[in-house]
């Protein structure tokens, strides 16, 4: 009987070591997590405006238009031109063409007609790159920011004090605005921190960076500015490691960055918080900075396309004018931020609580622990 036992016990762990019994908890759906759970999401978006207008217009739905592919590049090309003839961006029609590449995947291949549509409003309407922020710009945003969150209480205080230490973190790291939004206090090691005693910058770690194909899902960004890691170190002190640095993601920083430039008489510019990033690497670059070390600064793929970026962006800067009344509003509020050198004695405790931001992150966290395991 023992014999029968054993016998029985070795042709189950053979089983389980080909692979012929699923274990209890499986791993990701290696096929649904061939993207992210964000540019699903972009996907879906264009996906659903394409079938908004075949909708409107009478016309065969997508699930019909797959079996007939000659058709469904005609109506692609149609709905392309429809698009470029409303003003809409370049982006959005090409990631249409994608979505029908991803989300039915025979269709790979199969639509020269609408890609060559996007090639042709690639040459018509050249994107444009995001206006570069100056230097003088960035620390009036500063001294502005700190300024109101001294000035205010609660959650908008934290808020503004996040959103002026973000700036300056954004333009010397070059960062993206998404990357900053997602920096966890984890994910900042200080030099007086761990083991980055022994160098004198800010090391933040990037997950899941845009160009993460390229050059990995994990990468970093360094802060060498002596006061911004003073300013971090404030404002990062007792944060549960899993809480956002600077919560509420892109959508408020926008905000936030709006109010300070229409108080600042900067409105009508255009400046945006992607204009951090170029102005980073255009001040950099002005400075004297190699194009090869910006390069491995901004995590650039390719040296080209940094050579071009650095380019345009240095000729959008020479062709930003500003009122002289407001120049010297800029030139004043800046040489008044020297106030600001260093973040005050007391600690972020007797400005703002972060009761509901460190409510917040554990709520999602106790959500993904209760959600049931995913099987095959």
């Amino acid at each position: 009987m023992g014999g029968l036992w054993q016998s029985a016990f070795r042709i189950v762990l053979c089983l389980v070591y080909l692979g012929l019994v699923t274990p209890a908890l499986a791993g990701p759906n290696l096929q649904s997590s061939r993207i992210t759970k964000e540019y699903r999401e972009v996907l879906c978006t264009a996906l659903r405006a394409f079938v908004l207008w075949l909708s409107l217009r009478s016309l065969p739905k997508v699930g019909e238009l797959v079996l007939k592919p000659q058709e469904l590049q005609e109506r692609l090309v149609d709905y392309l031109q429809y698009m470029f003839d409303s003003g809409a961006s370049l982006s959005a029609g090409r990631n249409t063409v994608l979505a029908l590449q991803t989300f039915h995947r025979q269709l790979r291949g199969q639509l020269l007609l609408g890609w060559d549509s996007v090639r042709s409003w690639e040459q018509l309407r050249p994107g444009s790159m995001r206006i570069p922020i100056p230097h003088l710009i960035v620390e009036a945003l500063f001294s502005y920011a700190v300024a109101m969150g001294f000035r205010l209480q609660g959650d908008e205080g934290r808020n503004w004090f996040c959103f002026g230490i973000g700036t300056l973190c954004a333009f010397n790291g070059l960062l993206r605005p998404g990357e900053l939004a997602k920096l966890n206090a984890e994910h900042i090691c200080l030099p007086t921190t761990r083991l980055h005693d022994i160098v004198s910058k800010a090391v933040l770690c990037i997950r899941n960076p845009k160009n993460r194909k390229s050059l990995g899902r994990q990468q970093v960004a360094t802060c060498d500015d002596p006061r911004l890691i003073l300013w971090l170190e404030w404002l990062c002190r007792g944060l549960d490691p899993k809480a956002r640095v600077f919560p509420g993601g892109t959508l408020r920083f926008r905000r936030y960055m709006a109010t300070a430039l229409e108080a600042l008489g900067l409105a009508s510019i255009g400046f945006t918080p992607g204009g951090l990033r170029a102005g980073g690497t255009t001040h950099l670059f002005i400075l004297g900075t190699e194009v090869a070390r910006l390069r491995i600064l901004g995590r650039w793929k390719v040296m080209q396309t940094l050579d071009h970026y650095v380019q345009e962006a240095a000729a959008t800067l020479a062709l930003i004018r500003i009122d002289d009344l407001i120049l010297g509003k800029l030139t004043r509020l800046k040489l008044g931020g020297s106030r600001f050198a260093r973040p005050p004695q007391f600690a972020w405790e007797d400005f703002f609580s972060r009761d509901k931001q460190s409510s917040e992150w554990t709520v999602k966290l106790s959500l993904a622990r209760s959600a049931p395991p995913r099987l095959l």
